[in-house]
C-alpha cells in the first residue's frame, strides 16, 4: 500500500511538472516510528535530518535509487525527518493498556509534544499554494471538494485524473478571483457615484474593468492546455458579462430614482425660492429677495439643463453633477425640514389629550 501510494505521488509530481515550472508539493516530512538507534541519530528532528542526508539523500547509498532522489528534491520544497522512540513495551504488548499516560515512555510523551508543535506552531505553518500561487480558504474548499469526489472509491485514482481535478480546480479559482476583482471595481464605482451613469459611459466602464479582469487572468499562473486555459478564459468573459447584465439593471433601477428626484427637487427649489424672492421684496429687503432671486433662476437653469440632458442622452457627465447635487439638497435641507417638522407635530397635543374646560 506505501508503495502504491509513493508511486502516485512520483507519478503525479512528474505530470505536474511536465504542465509548470512550479514543484506540485511544499512540504514533506518522513516520520519513522519505534526508532532503535538513537546512539547513531538521536531522537527529534535534528537526528532525523541526519539520517536523511546519511541514509536517504546519500548517493553513496543505493544508487539504484538514485532517479527516485532527484524526483522526491523536484517535487517537494521542503523535506523533514522526524525519529519517534518507541511507546514501550506496556503499550504495545499489554492487553490491559487502556491509553493511560502513565503507561507511555517518558521520552515518547516529550517527542510527540515536540512533533505537535512542530507541525501545528503557526511559525511553522505554510501558506498553501497550487502551482506557485497563493489559495484563500475559499478555493482550498473548492480544491476539497473536487479530491474528495476522486477518492471516494476504494481504490487510488490514476495520476492523470487527479492532475485534471488540480487543474479544474485551479482554473476555477482563478476565473473566480478574476469576476471578484470585476465586482470590486464596479461596485466601488457604483458606491462612489451613487447616481444614474449613461449607457455608453456605462459600457466604456464595463469594457475598462473586462479588460483589466482578463489581463489579470493572462498573467496569472495556469496549470493544464492551451485549449483549456483559452475555453476558462472564455468562461470567464460569459461570467463577467452575466454580471454586467446585473448591474446595468440597478443602473437602470437608479435611473428611475434620479428621474424622479431631481425634477422634484429643482422645481421646488424654484417654486420656494420664488415665493420667498416676491415676500422678501414685498417687506423692501431688496439684498434678501435679490439673493433668493438668482436661487431661483440657478434653479430654472437646472431643470432646462436637466430636461437638455435627458432629451439628448449625452454628456452625461453633467447629468451626474445635477444628481449629485440634487441629492445633497434632498438628503442635506429637505429631508432634515421633514423631519423637524414631523418632530415638531408629533410633540402637538392631539384632540383628545387637550383637557376639556
Amino acid at each position: 500500500m506505501i508503495s502504491s501510494i509513493w508511486s502516485f505521488f512520483l507519478e503525479y509530481g512528474k505530470l505536474a511538472t511536465q504542465k509548470s515550472n512550479c514543484r506540485p508539493f511544499q512540504s514533506l516530512m518522513f516520520l519513522i516510528r519505534d526508532w532503535s538507534y538513537p546512539w547513531e541519530h538521536e531522537y527529534g528532528s535534528e537526528g532525523g535530518e541526519k539520517f536523511l542526508e546519511n541514509n536517504v539523500f546519500s548517493e553513496k547509498k543505493h544508487p539504484q535509487f538514485a532517479k527516485v532522489r532527484d524526483h522526491i528534491h523536484s517535487f517537494f520544497e521542503e523535506m523533514r525527518c522526524y525519529l519517534m522512540p518507541h511507546p514501550g513495551l506496556t503499550v504495545a504488548c499489554s492487553a490491559d493498556f487502556k491509553g493511560g499516560i502513565q503507561d507511555i515512555n517518558s521520552d515518547f510523551q516529550q517527542h510527540i509534544c515536540e512533533l505537535v508543535k512542530l507541525i501545528l506552531s503557526p511559525q511553522n505553518l505554510k501558506i498553501k499554494k497550487i502551482n506557485g500561487e497563493v489559495i484563500t480558504c475559499k478555493e482550498f474548499i473548492t480544491y476539497f471538494q473536487s479530491y474528495t469526489k476522486l477518492y471516494n472509491g476504494d481504490d487510488l485514482p490514476n495520476a492523470t485524473t487527479v492532475l485534471e481535478a488540480t487543474v479544474q480546480a485551479s482554473s476555477m479559482s482563478t476565473v473566480n478571483r478574476c469576476v471578484q476583482l470585476y465586482n470590486e471595481k464596479m461596485d466601488t464605482f457604483c458606491d462612489r457615484h451613487d447616481s444614474y451613469v449613461g449607457p455608453t459611459a456605462f459600457e466604456e466602464l464595463h469594457a475598462e474593468f473586462l479588460n483589466d479582469a482578463l489581463s489579470y487572468y493572462d498573467s496569472s499562473k495556469k496549470l493544464g492546455q492551451e485549449d483549456s486555459v483559452s475555453s476558462y478564459r472564455t468562461e470567464l468573459e460569459e461570467k463577467i458579462n452575466t454580471k454586467y447584465e446585473e448591474y446595468k439593471t440597478k443602473n437602470e433601477a437608479r435611473k428611475a430614482l434620479c428621474n424622479t428626484r431631481t425634477p422634484i427637487v429643482l422645481a421646488t427649489a424654484l417654486v420656494v425660492t420664488y415665493i420667498l424672492s416676491a415676500l422678501f421684496n414685498m417687506l423692501w429687503l431688496y439684498p434678501i429677495s435679490n439673493i433668493f432671486t438668482y436661487c431661483c433662476l440657478f434653479s430654472l437653469l437646472g431643470i432646462l439643463t436637466w430636461c437638455w440632458v435627458q432629451f439628448t442622452g449625452g454628456h452625461s457627465y453633467v447629468g451626474e453633477v445635477l444628481d449629485n447635487v440634487t441629492k445633497s439638497i434632498w438628503e442635506d435641507i429637505l429631508l432634515c425640514i421633514c423631519q423637524q417638522v414631523f418632530t415638531k407635530i408629533n410633540f402637538l397635543p392631539t384632540r383628545a389629550e387637550v383637557p376639556l374646560p
